[in-house]
């Protein structure tokens, strides 16, 4: 059974690494604009980073199920 607190715990984790995420998504863009260089460099870049975020949620997602916790402290 999941509990209130995990929920909560993985609500605000879910908002921080929302924040993180977008913030390395624009520094992605912000380099492309400024640095230039070639486009599919920074294509590449996006596609492993959405990746591994799917990745993450996915261990998120089994981690709720199976009832253990995503990180152990």
């Amino acid at each position: 059974m999941i509990s209130l607190q995990g929920i909560v715990t993985t609500v605000v984790y879910l908002l921080v690494a929302a924040a993180v995420l977008g913030l390395l998504w624009w520094l992605i863009g912000f380099c492309e604009q400024k640095m230039g260089g070639p486009a599919k460099v920074y294509d590449v870049i996006r596609v492993v980073f959405v990746i591994l975020v799917v990745l993450g949620l996915i261990g998120l997602l089994l981690s709720l199920i199976s009832g253990q916790p995503l990180f152990r402290t």
